[in-house]
């Protein structure tokens, strides 16, 4: 239930007035069925049926009503008291994209779409979706469904947790379930979780092979990405280290040429690499437990088609939070990063970021209430230089706020912020109040 109208605009030029009509998003129903069965302690498998269609007069401005319907099945099996797991799941969709026209006979279809001429199974399947009243038969109808496809494996022996996996969606699979599905891509992924020296130190390694956009010939972009990560958390109070690293590549085949000619086409050739190194430490000082935590992040892409995307990113952090014997947290953090895009003409951004924060914790006020107020100060200086032209701006932000929470009530929040931008002669208060209730 989610009718939100649409919208006119008049626009009125040399020649006269034209209106543009901005569609609104269409209320929906949606029907679900999902029958399980379950076969002892490893195997359960399950049917899915998912039909979706807007409804036409929820609201008055929109644009084309679109419907779909879906039938799929997924299993999952478990072996070797779970030290084995193996999902599978295929769905397939047939859809309308306009689904609010006259309805039509296949012939009809066959002339907005040609490519359906002489297709039986096309054919075979708008006389099944005839007689069976799924969706309606309209112009913007393609009876050949689409499909989605995902296999995903773990393996945990040995300290090692093993993942492996395989995913292919086409580009209209309807997914009213999950609007959010990339879709149009497939590829590969196999990555290792490595438990070694009393669980003290993590291995992690990975690979990935992706290709978006499949369906658009040149413009499909095949992604390679590999790395690897390994962790130190001691036993003994020795601060835990993290280092990890990553590259990836992305390539298509669209000449200069051609995106020189056609403007929606574009050259995909880069190279990303990411290094990062980060470590943190506990200790106490009298009845103060103290956590203090640094970073360093590097990450440079190389475009040798186009070397003004080239960018080269880094970052160095430092932060240290402190916990009292009284209700009392303070977190103090500092970060300086420098930004270098293009190559001829090159800009350069540098960034310094300090910030204070104290906030005290009140518990089991009036029977199980808590109450949390704090105060927070963060101050930025930005540097950027274009061509040799340097501009500097300091920003500020001093926040205050409080949080009362009340198992049954809910929870109530009121914050303030003043934030001024110095070289731009900018002031903004902002002041937000929100009550949030669980049901």
């Amino acid at each position: 239930k989610r009718g939100v109208e649409g919208a006119e605009q008049i626009l009125t030029n040399a020649t006269g007035t034209d209106t543009i009509a901005f569609g609104g998003t269409y209320a929906e129903n949606v029907l679900g069925i999902r029958p399980g069965f379950r076969f002892g302690d490893h195997v359960e498998w399950n049917l899915n049926f998912l039909k979706a269609a807007e409804d036409e007069n929820s609201i008055k401005i929109g644009s084309n009503v679109r419907e779909s319907v879906g039938l799929g099945t997924d299993l999952s099996l478990n072996f070797d008291k779970k030290r084995i797991l193996i999902d599978a799941s295929i769905h397939a969709t047939i859809n309308n994209s306009d689904a609010g026209g006259q309805e039509i006979t296949f012939d009809d279809l066959v002339g907005l779409d040609s490519s359906l001429a002489d297709n039986s199974a096309a054919e075979q399947a708008f006389n099944f979706l005839e007689s069976s009243g799924l969706i309606s038969l309209t112009g913007g109808l393609n009876p050949l469904p689409s499909y989605g496809f995902m296999l995903e494996s773990r393996f945990r022996y040995y300290r090692n947790n093993i993942k492996i996996s395989y995913t292919k969606v086409q580009k209209d699979l309807a997914t009213p379930g999950n609007p959010y599905l990339l879709k149009d891509v497939s590829g590969f992924y196999a990555g290792d979780n490595i438990r070694l020296f009393n669980n003290q130190v993590y291995l992690n390694l990975f690979f990935k092979s992706f290709k978006y956009n499949e369906s658009q010939d040149e413009m499909a972009t095949s992604n390679v990405e590999f790395g690897s990560s390994i962790s130190y958390y001691p036993m003994q109070n020795l601060p835990s280290i993290t280092v990890g690293f990553a590259n990836i590549n992305r390539q298509n085949d669209v000449s200069e040429a051609q995106a020189d000619t056609l403007s929606y086409l574009f050259v995909e050739d880069n190279t990303t690499q990411r290094l990062s190194l980060s470590s943190s430490y506990r200790f106490d000082l009298s009845d103060i437990q103290n956590v203090v935590s640094i970073s360093v992040f590097n990450y440079k892409r190389d475009e040798p088609v186009n070397i003004e995307s080239q960018n080269d990113f880094s970052q160095l952090a430092f932060g240290l939070q402190n916990t009292y014997s009284f209700p009392l947290t303070t977190k103090l953090n500092y970060s300086q990063s420098t930004t270098n895009f293009g190559s001829a003409t090159k800009s350069t951004t540098d960034i310094s970021k300090f910030s204070i924060r104290a906030e005290y914790l009140m518990k089991n006020l009036l029977g199980g209430d808590t109450f949390k107020p704090y105060i927070a100060v963060s101050l930025n200086n930005i540097k950027s230089s274009v061509a040799g032209t340097t501009v500097e701006t300091a920003r500020s932000n001093y926040a205050a706020g409080l949080a009362y929470r009340n198992p049954k009530l809910g929870i109530l929040s009121v914050r303030f912020n003043q934030i001024t931008y110095d070289s731009q002669d900018f002031n903004d208060t902002v002041l937000n109040a929100r009550y949030e209730y669980h049901f």
